[in-house]
């Protein structure tokens, strides 16, 4: 009977013991709850960079066909303006770096590490500035909280590019580049933790966003790119915002991994034919000759492969082997060149830019491209016959235009898709690729994820379609499923 009872007792006992801690099973002891933002950071980059800067999907197919630097040779739906099922302009943004960017802008006020925080706002306002741009209005204010609001509204583009703005200032000031500050000893994939690099690309990033706007609202435009300025942008190349790939998988740049098992894309005519005309020594770099005769040849754009005018295959100019064979290539968020560009642009429209001249800043800009790809100045100027093109008169000479040797963005090719609506001197008089008996041209803005977007027609201050592409009066956009940029068709 002792015996029982004890047993008895002893069974009690732990019962108790076991309930209290039934709760630890649900913990992972090999999943952090908590990441500090050094650890969350190079996904952040990395993410941005793959998926929608370098992407296949975003950059080459989206961004690339539309600016003509690049042409479809297997499958030319994209190229004539036919957006598969699936295809977005960054809605995965949302549940990826966005996400992990605001955690890091939390976590750095949380800490009271501001350089935590303002690393957090460029990246979110980087990647909400190419989903905007793309899709036109978005879930912004009320974005990042699935927590506790799970049926965000949209905000107008307008609102979007305000906020953009204001992270961006805010980020920039409130940067601490001192030794002893709370920064990133690690993870940091582009600078390697130097806050005073961090700096410059945040006003660099602002300088670019107020060229965006430049049509809709000069004044604002205006006022942005001079404080940018004034706070301090990229002054070389050694401020290139860039991320090394690696040699082995899975962290080899996209292009070259697309390549080793695609071979969908050839170079457009329009990029080929006009680097050819300028004797533009950054040829070799950007494509590679043929297979056939060894020569640099593109493809116009939206031909069928049943068309006259298209040429075989093997005629047709490939992407060049810094990016089609070389694993551990280098890709960039911004560039010094770039930067430059958009401070010639202003100086032409009459802002104040420091005193520099719209020529001179526009001739650097082609020499800092030179100087990044390892191309001699002096080289280029001979090939050119000793003259480096200036600004065409009357005319800003926008960043993504091809007359500045020809294409210092060529690489990102969605910001030349972008920059192309506002740019007068690359509107090539092509007509449109017709399908079914139907003219296929750009939408206004691309399409937002599948789930979202029958949702978005209730939802979206502009409607369904959103003004992408910095239209914010007017009608609404047509949904097509498209950016509407500057550059129609050629004929097939």
């Amino acid at each position: 009977m002792r015996y029982k009872i004890l047993s008895a007792l002893a069974a009690v006992t732990l019962a108790g013991a076991a309930c209290s801690n039934i709760t630890d099973v649900n913990q992972n002891p090999n999943g952090p709850v908590a990441v500090q933002p050094p650890s969350t950071l190079p996904y952040v980059q990395q993410h941005i960079l793959t998926n929608y800067t370098f992407s296949d999907a975003f950059n080459v197919r989206y961004g690339g066909l539309w600016a003509q630097h690049f042409s479809e040779i297997q499958y030319p739906d994209e190229d004539r303006y036919i957006v598969r099922s699936g295809t977005t302009g960054g809605w995965p943004l949302y549940y990826g770096a966005a996400e992990d960017a605001q955690r890091m802008i939390d976590q750095g006020i949380t800490a009271s590490a501001p350089n935590w925080e303002a690393a957090g706002r460029v990246m979110k306002a980087y990647a909400f500035s190419i989903m905007t741009d793309a899709m036109g209005d978005l879930p912004y204010t009320d974005a990042l909280k699935g927590d506790s609001l799970l049926d965000p509204s949209y905000d107008t583009q307008q609102v979007i590019y305000d906020s953009l703005f204001a992270q961006l200032t805010t980020a920039a000031g409130e940067i601490d580049p001192s030794a002893s500050a709370v920064g990133f000893s690690s993870g940091d994939l582009i600078y390697g933790g130097d806050m005073a690099e961090w700096r410059k690309l945040a006003n660099s990033l602002r300088l670019r966003l107020a060229l965006h706007i430049v049509n809709v609202d000069a004044g604002k435009a205006k006022s942005e790119a001079e404080a940018a300025i004034a706070a301090g942008v990229f002054t070389s190349n050694d401020d290139n915002a860039g991320l090394a790939y690696l040699t082995s998988a899975p962290d080899q740049n996209p292009i070259y991994t697309n390549h080793l098992s695609r071979d969908d894309y050839g170079m457009s005519a329009t990029l080929i034919d006009s680097m050819l005309s300028l004797n533009d020594p950054r040829l070799p770099i950007y494509a590679r000759p043929n297979d056939s005769t060894g020569t640099y040849n593109g493809r116009p754009n939206g031909l069928l492969s049943t068309s006259p005018q298209a040429p075989p295959n093997k005629l047709v100019s490939r992407i060049g082997d810094y990016w089609r064979t070389t694993p551990n290539a280098t890709m960039y968020f911004m560039t010094y060149s770039e930067v430059l560009l958009l401070e010639a642009e202003a100086a032409n429209r009459g802002w104040n830019v420091g005193g520099a001249s719209d020529a001179t800043l526009y001739q650097d800009a082609i020499t800092a491209s030179m100087q990044q790809w390892g191309l001699d100045d002096a080289t280029d100027r001979a090939a050119r016959g000793g003259a480096v093109p200036g600004p065409v008169a009357a005319a800003a000479p926008a960043a993504n235009d091809d007359r500045n040797g020809p294409a210092v963005r060529r690489a990102a090719a969605f910001e030349k898709l972008v920059g192309s609506a506002r740019n007068p001197l690359v509107q090539p008089v092509f007509t449109l690729g017709k399908r079914q008996g139907r003219n296929h041209s750009h939408g206004r803005r691309h399409w937002f994820g599948l789930r979202e977007t029958l949702s978005a027609h209730e939802r979206s201050p502009g409607g369904f379609g959103g003004r992408g592409l910095h239209r914010w009066s007017g009608k609404p956009a047509e949904c097509s499923g498209a950016v509407r940029a500057a550059l129609p068709r050629r004929p097939e």
